[in-house]
């Protein structure tokens, strides 16, 4: 019956996840999870990055963030304000929170399974919708990095942060631009 039900939820994250994809589009410098948009799209922002910053005798300094252990961490509650301020539908909101406060969880552990529990934070591992879910939930800190005036220029653009998914690259041409990022994400 576990893989009915898995089955099941799977296709109502799929129709849920096209209908919050109709109503939000990601932040551009969010490179994964989504539609017309790779790794090699990252990667390539990064290495125009370095040559640039070779071309111009500058340094760059870069920090790479793993936030993978943040899927468990996520705040459904300013999940789901997040989802109101973008002006997503109360329909697909209402949906979204239903599926999450009714859902049960269950650990294996040495192929013994716990009792089922419910969880208050996180989003589902593997889940479909979960990798939508962190972009979204990501989204300030890549606009809070965008205001500072760190990262390497091309005309009007910077390229200031680069996010694949759950990894994060910071850009600065300066030390203590870096700094600055850092302090940020770390407040």
């Amino acid at each position: 019956m576990q893989k009915n039900q898995n089955a099941f939820a799977n296709i109502y994250e799929v129709i849920l996840l096209t209908d919050l994809e109709k109503q939000h589009i990601d932040n551009h410098k969010q490179f994964g999870l989504k539609s017309k948009s790779s790794c090699s799209h990252a990667i390539f922002s990064l290495k125009q990055s370095i040559a640039k910053s070779i071309w111009e005798k500058k340094l760059l300094y870069v920090a790479a963030i793993d936030a993978s252990k943040a899927f468990d961490k996520v705040n459904r509650n300013y999940l789901w304000q997040k989802l109101i301020i973008k002006k997503v539908g109360s329909h697909t909101i209402s949906a979204l929170k239903y599926y999450y406060d009714c859902s049960m969880m269950i650990v294996r552990k040495d192929n013994e399974y716990s009792t089922p529990f419910k969880t208050t934070v996180g989003v589902k591992q593997g889940g479909v919708i979960s990798p939508k879910f962190f972009s979204i939930y990501i989204e300030d800190l890549i606009t809070g990095i965008e205001k500072f005036e760190h990262g390497v220029k091309f005309g009007s653009a910077k390229v200031d942060i680069v996010a694949y998914a759950d990894g994060i690259l910071l850009l600065s041409q300066t030390r203590a631009g870096l700094r600055d990022q850092l302090s940020f994400v770390t407040d």
